[in-house]
């Protein structure tokens, strides 16, 4: 962490030493020299990536539209790509900024969201998801690489980071911008608030730190800065998906299964019955990569909803330092104990739950993505777990 620290400061001392100093008054009324973003914003202007909006004044605090985004990266990285007239019979051909989506479809600026560039889009403002997607489409095409195990680092820094799917493209170019020192946290603890809209002063920002970023061949350090910008999201955010136990809530012996069952149903509180849990939910493992980096493996949906009630019980997983009760697995019914994780129907892809009740020939559980949602007390029988191919995760002591 020191060295991650340390890495982090020299960063911020580069990135401080890479914005040109200007002698000259400002270019515009409303971007004073007091102004936190004022030589970016009037490199943005020098460079003619920006434009004021009228009466000498820039509007700083105004949104970005994606039209206007993909403007603005067109003239700072694709100037000699800006046709003078879009192609014809196309959605955007006679709008202001026809010539530059033109080079924003031609270059691919949505492959990393996934969503067509049209008239939607194109006038309604860009996430702060959104921009980081266009960022690393274009870092990518200028040659810039972010080293696996930088990646990895990083995404353990992002504290909301799970509320975009691991498996999306999003959740890359969120974390490589970070990484890239391009975008970063709108908070000291680095939230990345990705449903947040940016401003024209923080894309002007983020046009000059992609600039200095090709202007220096593309290196990036070691470890990542986290540069956090002068706003807040407009109201708190509640996550969305589970945090993992801080601590056990069992005694340092194996735990009674009256002990595990109100670890468990203590959970019901903050996750209660009805509440939405889809795939979308997830749970991370820390693990070690074969480099010896850090990284998180990914549960999701019933495995997460299940793998956090057992943790509760019986104390976090960790793969990187092991864990006191080790889970071993079974297919006997008759073994079955309360905080167990029941999984069944696996040639269907599968669902678990975790057991709250144990009953002669029936289970009660608890489960997640249960028709997307969280249930609790659902009753299953012994001969429909025996005609579906169960098998048992336990975490107690053969």
């Amino acid at each position: 962490m020191k060295k991650l620290l340390s890495l982090l400061l020299s960063l911020t001392v580069i990135m401080s030493l890479s914005v040109p100093a200007f002698a000259a008054g400002p270019s515009f009324l409303d971007v004073s020299q007091s102004h936190w973003a004022y030589q970016y914003v009037e490199r943005a202007a020098d460079e003619d990536w920006v434009a004021g909006v009228g009466g000498g004044k820039f509007n700083p605090d105004g949104q970005v539209t994606g039209a206007q985004w993909y403007t603005m990266v067109a003239r700072a990285f694709y100037g000699d790509q800006i046709p003078d007239k879009a192609d014809a019979g196309k959605w955007y051909s006679d709008k202001w900024y026809g010539p530059y989506m033109q080079v924003g479809v031609d270059n691919m600026f949505d492959a990393y969201f996934a969503a067509d560039i049209d008239a939607a889009v194109a006038e309604r403002p860009m996430t702060r998801t959104e921009m980081a997607c266009v960022v690393t489409e274009v870092m990518d095409q200028m040659g810039v690489e972010v080293p696996q195990d930088t990646f990895y680092a990083v995404a353990d820094t992002i504290p909301d980071l799970d509320k975009i799917p691991v498996t999306s493209s999003a959740y890359t170019a969120v974390v490589r911008c970070y990484a890239m020192g391009i975008i970063g946290g709108v908070d000291k603890a680095g939230t990345f608030n990705g449903d947040g809209l940016m401003n024209r002063a923080q894309a002007a920002v983020v046009l000059g730190r992609m600039a200095d970023l090709v202007d220096n061949g593309g290196k990036i350090p070691d470890a990542p800065e986290q540069p956090t910008e002068p706003t807040k999201p407009t109201e708190p955010e509640q996550p969305s998906e589970p945090t993992k136990p801080t601590k056990p809530a069992t005694p340092s012996d194996v735990p009674t299964e009256d002990e595990v069952y109100n670890a468990i149903i203590a959970l019901k509180a903050d996750y209660p019955e009805g509440m939405t849990w889809t795939n979308d939910n997830v749970y991370k493992i820390p693990g070690l990569l074969s480099t010896g980096e850090l990284h998180y493996t990914i549960s999701r949906g019933c495995a997460a909803f299940t793998l956090m009630c057992q943790d509760a019980a019986f104390g976090p997983t960790d793969w990187v330092n092991g864990t006191k009760f080790k889970s071993r697995s079974h297919e006997v019914f008759d073994d079955i104990r309360v905080g167990d994780i029941v999984r069944y129907d696996n040639s269907s892809g599968g669902h678990e739950v975790i057991v709250l009740e144990k009953k002669g020939d029936s289970i009660i559980v608890a489960e997640g993505n249960y028709a997307g949602r969280v249930h609790w007390g659902r009753e299953i029988t012994r001969d429909f777990l025996e005609a579906n191919d169960f098998f048992v995760t336990t975490r107690y002591p053969a």
